[in-house]
């Protein structure tokens, strides 16, 4: 999968395989690996996947960092302001309700994009088990039930947090040390990147599992109350 990043058709189905066989997986269906049918399918889930990356984590995190750094310009800019004002009226007051001031503020403006990806990382990761589950694309925009899943879940959510860290970083290390290897060194990789997909995607299992369960509750209370209501 090396070679996806450079090929956006690559990272789709790396997207939608990821889906595909999460979904089979918390269904114990088998076979568990997608098969080549599956194809339309993928490259549709992929496709949803790519979507809802770009929305919930370029975007935001983009606009944000464009508006941190216009708002350091301006700070920058108040500043030399307010040291000339003080070079000379020797204004001190003024000056120090800066420093302490705006200064402090925009530090803490600075945090806004790692406060947003703690929030959006984990909503986007019950969104895709609660889409590998139900396969409906909108179970992104279900962000209070996601919320609240996460919550519920709150450990196995941190476990697969750190996992998938500890997985990146581990593929990241081997990858350019076997990148080294003349020719067969591409292979390597590519398998090493496809091997982690899979392990991610096991790694993710016991959420999807839970989420299912959870859905196959909700379902049959639904269809329970329905038939009440029939009779």
């Amino acid at each position: 999968m090396t070679f996806a990043w450079l090929v956006p058709l690559g990272q789709l189905v790396t997207f939608g395989w990821s889906v595909e066989a999460l979904g089979r997986r918390a269904r114990s269906q088998s076979p568990l690996l997608p098969q080549s049918r599956d194809l339309a399918r993928i490259l549709f889930y992929g496709l949803v996947i790519a979507v809802v990356w770009v929305v919930y984590f370029l975007i935001p995190v983009s606009v944000m960092v464009w508006l941190f750094n216009l708002s350091w310009l301006q700070v920058a800019w108040q500043f030399f302001v307010l040291l000339w004002d003080a070079f000379l009226h020797r204004p001190h007051e003024s000056l120090a309700l800066f420093l302490t001031g705006r200064v402090l503020q925009e530090l803490s403006n600075s945090a806004a994009p790692l406060v947003y990806l703690a929030i959006a990382t984990p909503l986007f990761l019950a969104g895709w088990v609660r889409f590998a589950v139900t396969g409906h694309w909108w179970s992104f925009l279900r962000f209070v039930s996601n919320g609240l899943f996460c919550l519920r879940h709150i450990g196995d959510v941190l476990l697969y947090l750190f996992l998938s860290a500890a997985l990146r970083t581990a593929m990241l290390l081997l990858s350019s040390v076997v990148m080294a290897i003349p020719v067969l060194g591409q292979l390597a990789a590519i398998t090493l990147s496809s091997a982690a997909v899979w392990i991610r995607v096991g790694i993710a299992t016991p959420l999807a599992a839970k989420m299912l369960a959870h859905a196959t509750r909700r379902e049959s209370t639904a269809q329970s109350t329905s038939l009440a209501t029939g009779e």
